[in-house]
């Protein structure tokens, strides 16, 4: 796992305060790391923005407020988090980010 990743993670498992999100390894997901960031809800699965947006929704406020982004088009949140994705190899020391496999699979992040 990237350290972004390992970053994003435990902001999460910090904030949120229900413990209403159980953060597990693909590997044992049955998704693919290389289709991107994904949540599973009773509501379906849902993948990159569209993840992010659905994790400040299990939150409290006011990082729950953070999910107001939604109101961004689509189209621009997924440029941006694809931007992030394709450059978090710099900042990691995963082997799929800096070996160039995450934008070979169209890495939209982990």
């Amino acid at each position: 796992m990237c350290s972004l990743c390992v970053w994003c993670v435990a902001w999460v498992r910090r904030h949120d305060q229900r413990q209403a999100i159980e953060v597990l390894p693909f590997a044992s997901s049955g998704l693919d790391a290389r289709e991107g960031l994904a949540l599973v809800d009773g509501l379906g699965i849902w993948r990159a923005t569209d993840a992010v947006i659905r994790v400040f929704l299990h939150l409290e406020p006011p990082w729950r407020w953070l999910s107001t982004i939604s109101i961004v088009p689509r189209r621009w949140r997924e440029a941006a988090y694809h931007a992030v994705a394709r450059r978090r190899g710099r900042w990691s020391h995963c082997e799929f980010c800096t070996t160039g496999a995450a934008a070979e699979a169209g890495n939209t992040g982990e």
